[in-house]
């Protein structure tokens, strides 16, 4: 198993489709990734080289915000939209629905936490 951004890897897998299971990267994401680096459509996790890894880690640093640094970007907007006071930071606060949702009815779930 090769790990990437804190991500397992399946050695078995084709490459395009290993790489969805990293946050931050989809089907499109990963086929670019693919393409820009110039492997074969076809080509498996286990066929990559170590300098491979090394390459396709560096490429992705540099394109993508991936993983811990997307988690923390939404979560620094997130304390944004809070502290100047919007209607959004507000619903956010409050852990209710924030883009219009009925709450007489539902999300009871979370009115009740």
């Amino acid at each position: 198993m090769v790990f990437l951004f804190g991500t397992g890897l399946k050695i078995q897998k084709q490459l395009f489709i290993s790489l969805k299971t990293i946050k931050g990267v989809g089907l499109a994401r990963s086929k670019f990734i693919v393409q820009q680096l110039g492997f074969g459509k076809d080509i498996r996790v286990k066929d990559l080289s170590r300098s491979d890894i090394f390459l396709l880690k560096d490429f992705m640093n540099y394109i993508f915000i991936l993983d811990m640094d997307r988690k923390r970007k939404i979560q620094n907007f997130l304390v944004a939209l809070s502290e100047i006071n919007c209607y959004r930071g507000m619903r956010h606060k409050l852990r209710l629905p924030v883009r219009g949702q009925r709450t007489h009815t539902n999300a009871h779930t979370v009115k009740k936490l």
